[in-house]
């Protein structure tokens, strides 16, 4: 395990992990309650100091759960490429998915640690893009020092098959080696034309090809939203299903009670634009529940205490 980690932090940029302090609660609100990437760090990876937030790349472990919990990816990986992950993904009928810290692990895709696969939406996304199975190959994890990650992916796996039930996909956490069943991609003639008939049949059900992804980077007073939402209301422009189970199953209700004097200094706070000011002054701001992650920040802001935020 040792030699993992070490290999690990030898063979991984220096960025691998990349914050981006204008989208951080604390860093924004000096009196937020977040600790999302504290609790999840056990490697005291993780620490706050004047300037703010920090992360020690020689205390990492790699695991990026910190990545997977944050809700406003202040915390991003750099080695996260979805389109590629995908396109890869959806060149075999049965794709599996590995991680890149034990590269003797097989599989057809990777990423940096499954770890990453502990925020929900992101696999859910994966799963619905894809329109098939995708088994994810923790077949190593138990002896991996980074084994911690496995009941959140588990428990990750659980939430995405609860919210896509009646979606085409599905997600499976393997860790049984024998049970992979793992086919390398191949490239013969005949099997080429099949895999092109597949395809043509797979078209209904597969929107990896129709997904249109804004990844550049925001400073404080550029409001964004995740990654994972801006995958799942691309999904939803092409599938009313999706964009059905985006309405019911996770986009939160954020409202504002009597309370509320109108003085939209939570427009301001709101790292994704879920709020924006009304069009006449002293009225409620306005809410986008597309762009709203449920962060709860406005909530820890507001003097009036006048806003609330329901999830399903």
């Amino acid at each position: 395990m040792m030699l993992q980690s070490t290999a690990f932090k030898l063979l991984t940029p220096q960025d691998t992990l990349q914050i981006e302090r204008g989208r951080c609660l604390r860093h924004r609100l000096s009196s937020s309650s977040c600790r999302n990437c504290f609790a999840v760090c056990t490697t005291g990876a993780m620490s706050w100091s004047e300037t703010g937030l920090h992360w020690n790349q020689e205390k990492c472990s790699g695991c990026l759960l910190c990545a997977g919990g944050c809700p406003t990816d202040a915390l991003t990986s750099n080695q996260l490429h979805p389109s590629a992950l995908l396109q890869r993904l959806d060149e075999v009928d049965n794709p599996l998915l590995a991680c890149s810290f034990n590269p003797q692990t097989q599989g057809h895709a990777r990423v940096p640690c499954l770890g990453l696969l502990a925020d929900p939406q992101l696999l859910l996304v994966l799963q619905l893009a894809l329109g098939k199975e995708l088994r994810l190959n923790a077949s190593a994890c138990a002896t991996c020092e980074n084994c911690r990650i496995l009941p959140a992916l588990q428990q990750s796996a659980k939430q995405v098959t609860e919210l896509a039930q009646g979606l085409p996909g599905a997600v499976k956490v393997i860790e049984s080696a024998p049970e992979l069943d793992y086919r390398e991609k191949s490239c013969s003639r005949r099997e080429f034309f099949n895999f092109l008939n597949r395809r043509s049949r797979q078209t209904g059900s597969s929107l990896v090809n129709r997904l249109r992804l804004n990844t550049t980077s925001s400073s404080y007073g550029k409001k964004s939203i995740p990654l994972t939402r801006q995958l799942l209301l691309q999904l939803g422009k092409v599938s009313s299903a999706v964009r059905e189970m985006t309405d019911t199953k996770i986009l939160p209700e954020l409202t504002f009670v009597a309370d509320c004097r109108g003085c939209t200094a939570c427009v301001g706070i709101c790292p994704t634009g879920a709020l924006s000011t009304p069009d006449i002054r002293g009225n409620k701001p306005e809410v986008n529940k597309d762009r709203c992650t449920a962060c709860s920040l406005c909530v820890e802001f507001c003097r009036q205490s006048a806003i609330t935020v329901a999830t399903p």
